[in-house]
């Protein structure tokens, strides 16, 4: 066993990942958030939900790949390790300000270990067998 002390284990991650982390300056007025902030938080803003629903890459993914993540075209039973949870979300109306509605999102744990956001409605279409599979495991 390392008689390493706290600061010294400190040090060698730091210098594992690159460097000390610095805070970011925060600019008054401005709604943009940065790449690592969105990672953070997986549930979009409601302005960036008035286009419609796209799904996005959370958690899981390093700021270097969430650029290089597409997402497949066609089946995804196949690119799918599987679907790691269902939770209920809460979604302004766009039509009621002030309201909102509830809606199922699904998690989903890629074959190359990057995990993602989707609603429902897309993972019946794209990866029924893995949405199966997660329904027969939690019965």
């Amino acid at each position: 066993m390392s008689s390493e002390t706290a600061p010294e284990k400190l040090k060698e991650y730091h210098n594992d990942i690159g460097g000390t982390p610095q805070p970011k300056g925060k600019k008054k007025g401005t709604q943009k958030r940065t790449a690592s902030e969105a990672l953070d938080s997986p549930t979009p803003s409601a302005s960036k939900r008035r286009g419609g629903r796209k799904s996005q890459v959370t958690n899981g993914a390093e700021d270097g790949e969430q650029a290089a993540f597409t997402l497949p075209k066609g089946s995804w039973e196949y690119e799918v390790s599987h679907v790691m949870s269902i939770v209920e979300e809460d979604e302004p109306d766009e039509k009621k300000p002030g309201k909102t509605n509830k809606c199922l999102m699904g998690f989903l744990q890629w074959n190359d270990d990057r995990k993602s956001k989707h609603p429902m409605k897309t993972l019946r279409t794209k990866c029924p067998q893995a949405l199966l599979t997660y329904y027969e495991n939690h019965l």
